[in-house]
């Protein structure tokens, strides 16, 4: 296995290539990892010059890189699908929140934070010369980015063999190792791991226990709730999806996470044929029926 890791879009990316080394194969990791990097450029909230910034500062965007066009698609699509959970307008709250790089130097409380409000409604327009978007919400494509740029890499990749893409959570996975069994991956959960055979090509993870930091004494996350425009309250600390694409693991691991509960979550993971793994913040593990390799009950005791 060839492995290449290293840090793009805030987080650790890591390409797992089941190839033998050679030329050819290293310029086909250098090709994936180009389309990364070249991604972070276009949507990344967090760099002034971005098309997604640009877009989010005038609100009309004329000729955006065809990777906006295809991701701010996939978002407003995502939005309908969850009947309005998966929110990409949250740019603004998170911000206000205090989600800004780096975290890791911020200071241990950074004081009193606006108050919340619910995410106002916003709408993207688009025609044949770009984009514009009509309401004040402020995009934010952070997850949904990175699934999308996890499939890309992962296309790029195939080319030389069955591959990995682990792009800070969100996983794709293309073809059957040489080896001859399916990719699996790792979930942790209170006292260990579960390993789950990949039910279908991609996995992504949301939660509150990563990203997080303080304000005004109250520790912050980054997964707001559009009902309020705060931080959500849930006891979910961290739920898994499994779906066909790293966009829609993505999409509905957010959307899950803001379902009012860790038994709502399942409950609804179970109704819609998604594979789940949830942790609550008692450290019960709940699984859905739907995830391959384990049996189908709905508490897991790790």
């Amino acid at each position: 296995m060839i492995r290449e890791r290293f840090r793009a879009m805030g987080t650790d990316v890591e390409f797992v290539l089941d190839a033998d080394p050679s030329r050819r194969v290293r310029s086909v990791v250098a090709g994936a990892r180009r389309e990364i990097e070249r991604g972070e450029t276009i949507m990344s909230r967090f760099d002034p010059v971005s098309e997604l910034s640009r877009l989010n500062q005038s609100r009309r965007l004329d000729r955006p890189s065809p990777e906006l066009f295809v991701v701010v698609g996939l978002a407003m699509r995502g939005r309908v699908l969850t009947a309005g959970r998966f929110d990409p307008f949250v740019g603004a709250a998170v911000a206000s929140a205090g989600y800004a790089p780096p975290l890791a130097d911020a200071p241990p409380d950074g004081g009193i934070i606006p108050a919340a409000a619910p995410i106002p409604p916003t709408t993207v327009s688009v025609d044949a010369d770009g984009l514009s978007l009509h309401g004040r919400g402020q995009l934010d494509l952070g997850g949904i980015a990175k699934g999308f740029l996890a499939e890309v890499a992962a296309d790029v990749l195939s080319r030389a063999g069955s591959c990995l893409v682990n792009a800070g959570g969100d996983i794709a996975v293309r073809g059957i190792p040489r080896a001859g069994t399916r990719w699996t991956v790792s979930v942790p959960v209170p006292g260990g791991e579960l390993t789950v055979t990949l039910p279908g090509t991609a996995v992504a993870t949301s939660g509150q226990d990563l990203r997080t930091w303080r304000r005004g004494g109250r520790r912050m996350h980054h997964i707001v709730d559009p009902v309020t425009g705060a931080p959500a309250r849930t006891d979910i600390t961290r739920i898994t999806v499994f779906g066909p694409t790293a966009v829609d693991a993505e999409t509905w691991a957010t959307a899950l996470f803001l379902a009012g509960s860790a038994e709502e979550a399942a409950a609804e993971a179970d109704g819609r044929t998604i594979g789940a793994v949830i942790v609550n913040t008692d450290g019960r593990v709940l699984v859905s029926q739907s995830v391959a390799g384990l049996r189908p009950a709905t508490e897991f005791a790790a």
